[in-house]
């Protein structure tokens, strides 16, 4: 016998909330083959499916599934009869094969209601509701196939809490389905503000109802719940605005009612594991000892005892935080040292899986500093990162200084932020204390404190210098330690590298990289691979293998996604290279996007070095986007960050002086002549070549083309034997804009040619953007006669990025229109400006006032499409204005109009 019930749309209730915006998406789903309405339990999913029905007065037949409906002759015996109820025409063909006892089968059924409603003209809906208690996958196959062969006019609904079991791309991309999600589910502020005065009215205040939503989570269930409490209890004030905790008001409530009318097991379950934040069946079972946590687990979630699955897979759980808090006050005032407990035995579950955040946050909230400690010291490997930074900072110092393996971890956080002496001063102390707190330990983590005595060591030998470090005495360090301790020896080669980099020697580094390759096991430390990954991803990007960046970027972040680390403090390891590499690429949206998420993680930790790559890419990309006084402002601040006498202060020393001669302002000359000197002393590591390239563009803004010439020879000769080929691309761009510049076409052609046969490669745009003033007639000719292995695409990207795509007519035609639109007044302005007169000088020689002179240069920079005054004087060499002037082309040749073309 079938339960009728199960197949009658449930009744409107007396006051329902009206979700206007779900309904009018409802409406609008006319056509669609699937409409899936998917939520957690008493979201409102039946609800609002009953509206859309009564409202739009739909023809529905619907059924209300339970566990039992997994049997698919029970399932199909429904559906028929669900269908029947609305369709007259099924009834006589139905009723015989009830009668005859007959096995249904999808084979059967399928095709005949594919047939039978083919030619019907009226819109029907199946509703299938509670569909997430359907798991026998014979169900499954039938609905998906009903689905793919749905007639015209037939249309299927599915209620269920999960995403269903089976595809339904192919509806998505023809765009014949609507669904509405979990999220969508959730009620709005307004919404809920609309439940208090519309449907169950109380007499609340504007900061009560806000906590009430804060405290449900947007969930109509928690609302419904409150107000049975509120009917109760009325509304207690509480602090000095009024506003008493949420919690407070409903605990009596869910002890009594929720907590307290489960069955003993369930009751004790419910207990040991609301303490939890986040759970699955082997922390259940690890927490209450018993192995029916499984079961139990189901029981809660199946009876919608306020569990929330985190993920689709119905792994990991959470309780709604009104159940949750009111069971952990009532568990803590109990019994304040089961609580610890529970506490304590998740934290172990969650450090032996390899679940680091999660295993410290336990171990904290049992209040037990040791304990803490002790769990600190047992996950080093995964905590010798930034991640560390923040939980250290929460043990007392006296902890931290008596405990060797947590001062080195001290001391590991101010060497990430530069704080060398202070490093310094901790392995001191603990060198010559040795003996006394190494005796803590057994043999075991007394031989595991001397070696990350030693890569600390070596660390701080690096961070003292990268240029000057002795890397023959950091191998003699590396195979001291390798293979007794893998890890600590792996960094210290990672620090060699970097060593390697920082003084220019792409080759040495990467070798050094390649040849740890596998070093690193992602579970055991995720730091070392992450940097791995990162450093060897930088070191392609500087060799101009961009794609092989890119590849070992996607594996990182797989790495960290398996490993359920892809939001933690290490994914900026991975995504500050992956933020160069969109900038290369000329994504400067993208690259801004990373960098902001870089800073961001950066916020919780101090790590200055790589503070200040971050700030010199994102000086370089207001600087692409012509933001020149942000630029400027992100310089500033980089230059009172960056360590007294480090290479990174006088690339913000180089990088502050161009700007302000961009800007035209009168003391960037005074500047020059006084560091001028420190250029002599500019080494060929890799950021003394980012020094030298700047100063290089600072000769041509000042008119002095060979002697930018003769340093970006020297600097081309050493990028070719260190195999800095990104460097080279630049540097053979600026050296062809030089050439252009003073006439030798063929070579300025040749030169460049090779260079867009190169970036084609690696798809490598902005180096060529940062010289589009100069380079822009040079790469038309190349367009109308490219050489073989540039293809037309790159090409085409790079005529269009840099705003010249077309034939030589159309830019000389614009050339003409340009320049036929200045008056002859603001032809003279714009030559005395080019010439290099101030706006004062202009004023004088042309006999009229400053502020004429300040209108003038406003219609011109219009007339051009420029904003500043350097943009000015390479739009006007550019259009060819004044002819070939050689006091324009000294000028013009800057290359610094729109961005400052630098590398890293």
């Amino acid at each position: 016998m079938l339960i009728s019930t199960k197949v009658d749309i449930p009744p409107l209730k007396e006051r329902m909330l009206r979700r206007a915006n779900l309904l009018a998406k409802l409406v609008k789903s006319s056509g669609a083959r699937l409409v899936l309405i998917s939520g957690e339990a008493a979201s409102g999913k039946t609800s609002l499916a009953c509206q859309w029905i009564h409202e739009e007065g739909l023809d529905a037949a619907w059924y209300t599934l339970d566990a039992d409906d997994n049997d698919p002759d029970l399932f199909l015996r429904y559906l028929l009869t669900s269908l029947a109820k609305i369709d007259p025409g099924l009834r006589p063909v139905l009723t015989p094969w009830i009668k005859s006892q007959k096995h249904f089968s999808i084979k059967e059924v399928a095709p005949f209601l594919i047939q039978h409603y083919q030619g019907v003209r009226k819109d029907l809906y199946i509703v299938l509701d509670d569909y997430h208690l359907i798991v026998d996958e014979a169900v499954h196959e039938a609905v998906s196939l009903l689905l793919k062969h749905l007639p015209p006019h037939l249309h299927l609904v599915i209620l269920t809490r999960h995403d269903v079991p089976f595809s339904v791309s192919f509806l998505r991309v023809r765009e014949q389905m609507v669904e509405i999600t979990a999220r969508e589910m959730k009620l709005t502020e307004q919404e809920t503000g609309l439940f208090f005065t519309d449907i169950v009215p109380c007499n609340l205040s504007d900061e009560q109802r806000e906590e009430v939503f804060r405290q449900t989570e947007g969930w109509i269930g928690g609302l419904q719940l409150f107000t049975l409490s509120f009917k109760g209890n009325g509304v207690r004030s509480h602090g000095k605005k009024g506003v008493h905790p949420y919690s407070a008001w409903m605990k009596d409530y869910l002890i009594e009612e929720v907590l307290n009318a489960q069955e003993e097991k369930i009751r004790k379950f419910l207990y040991m594991t609301c303490p939890l934040d986040r759970f699955n069946v082997e922390v259940c079972k690890e927490v209450t000892g018993g192995d029916d946590a499984g079961a139990l687990l189901d029981h809660v979630y199946r009876n919608n005892l306020f569990l929330l699955a985190l993920d689709t897979e119905g792994e990991w759980y959470r309780y709604h935080p009104l159940l949750s808090d009111a069971v952990r006050r009532r568990f803590q005032i109990d019994s304040p040292e089961a609580v610890a407990n529970v506490h304590r035995k998740a934290g172990l579950w969650f450090s032996r899986n390899g679940y680091a955040e999660d295993a410290l946050r336990h171990a904290f909230a049992t209040n037990d500093v040791e304990f803490a400690a002790d769990m600190l010291e047992d996950r080093s490997l995964l905590f010798l990162d930034l991640s560390a930074q923040r939980w250290l900072n929460r043990l007392p110092e006296a902890v931290r200084m008596e405990r060797p393996i947590l001062g080195l971890f001290v001391c590991n956080d101010y060497l990430q932020s530069m704080q060398v002496s202070k490093a310094e001063q901790i392995l001191n102390d603990i060198e010559r204390r040795k003996d006394q707190l190494f005796s803590r330990y057994g043999v075991a983590k007394q031989s595991y404190c001397e070696d990350l005595l030693v890569l600390e060591q070596c660390l701080l030998v690096y961070y003292r210098n990268p240029l000057t470090v002795d890397v023959h005495q950091l191998e003699k360090k590396y195979d001291a330690l390798w293979p007794r301790n893998r890890n600590l020896a792996a960094l210290i080669k990672i620090a060699i590298a970097a060593s390697h980099v920082f003084q220019g020697e792409l080759r040495k580094a990467f070798d050094t990289l390649q040849g740890l390759s596998g070093a690193f096991d992602m579970s055991e430390s995720p730091y070392g691979a992450i940097i791995w990954f990162s450093l060897l991803a930088s070191v392609e990007i500087q060799r101009g293998r961009l794609s092989q960046a890119e590849a070992l970027l996607d594996a990182a972040s797989e790495s960290l996604e398996q490993e359920g680390l892809s939001y933690s403090p290490l994914r900026f390891l991975t995504d500050l290279p992956r933020a160069w590499l969109c900038y290369y690429r000329n994504d400067l949206n993208r690259a801004s996007e990373l960098l902001a998420n870089v800073l961001s993680c950066m916020q919780a930790v101090d790590v200055r070095a790589h503070v200040l790559d971050a700030g010199f890419l994102s000086s370089l990309i207001h600087l692409a986007n012509g933001r020149f006084e942000e630029a400027a402002g992100v310089v500033k601040k980089m230059r009172l960050t960056a360590p007294p006498e480090s290479e990174w202060l006088r690339v913000f020393d180089a990088l502050s002086l161009a700007l302000s001669l961009i800007a035209g302002e009168g003391e960037g000359r005074m500047q020059w002549l006084a560091q001028k000197q420190s250029l002599r002393d500019a080494s060929f590591s890799l950021l003394g070549c980012v020094e030298r390239t700047i100063y290089a563009d600072i000769y041509r803004v000042l008119g002095q083309p060979e002697e930018a010439a003769a340093m970006l020879g020297v600097l081309r000769e050493r990028c070719v034997q260190e195999h800095m080929l990104l460097h080279m691309l630049i540097v053979d761009i600026k050296l062809g804009a030089i050439y252009w510049a003073r006439g030798e076409r063929e070579r300025a052609k040749a030169t460049l040619e090779k260079a867009l046969v190169f970036a084609d490669k690696e798809n490598c745009l902005q180096p060529f953007l940062s010289e589009v003033s100069l380079i822009a007639p040079v790469l038309q000719e190349i367009a109308n006669d490219p050489p073989l292995g540039l293809s037309t695409a790159f090409l085409q990207a790079i005529l269009a990025a840099c705003g010249i795509a077309g034939d030589g007519a159309r830019q000389i035609n614009m050339r003409q229109g340009r320049l036929n639109r200045l008056t002859d007044r603001e032809l003279e302005i714009l030559r005395f400006m080019v010439q290099g007169y101030k706006n004062r000088e202009i004023a004088e020689k042309a006999f009229v006032s400053l502020d004429t002179v300040k209108t003038h240069l406003k219609h011109i920079y219009g007339k051009l499409r420029v904003e500043t005054r350097v943009q000015a004087m390479l739009r006007t060499e550019e259009l060819k204005i004044f002819g070939h002037q050689q006091d324009q082309v000294n000028v013009a040749s800057s290359g610094l109009g729109d961005s400052l073309p630098l590398l890293r």
